[in-house]
């Protein structure tokens, strides 16, 4: 995992907390679908668009959160997806999302 990745999975879990934590690591790990997805939203951001807001799928963690009984505002419980957008709380590179 790269250290962006890192970021992401810190952001994650300080957001979403045990709800994340707990997650095994064929659903968040480095050859999961969600890191998979996470590889191409790091490929289309320049930068440039802070406000665009970018949908990262991960299903279980919905279970999850409704286990925990956690409603989080961006976690998005129609379609299952984490929102991240340019103006995140942790850096990539030279540029926030999240």
């Amino acid at each position: 995992m790269t250290d962006i990745n890192f970021k992401l999975h810190d952001h994650c879990k300080a957001v979403f907390g045990n709800s994340f934590k707990d997650l095994p690591t064929g659903v968040v790990g480095p050859s999961s679908d969600f890191a998979k997805e996470f590889e191409v939203i790091k490929k289309s951001f320049d930068g440039n668009d802070l406000k665009k807001i970018y949908r990262l799928r991960l299903l279980p963690l919905k279970r999850e959160l409704e286990a925990a009984d956690s409603k989080p505002a961006n976690y998005d419980f129609l379609e299952g997806k984490i929102t991240l957008s340019g103006y995140s709380k942790f850096k990539i590179p030279d540029y926030h999302i999240g």
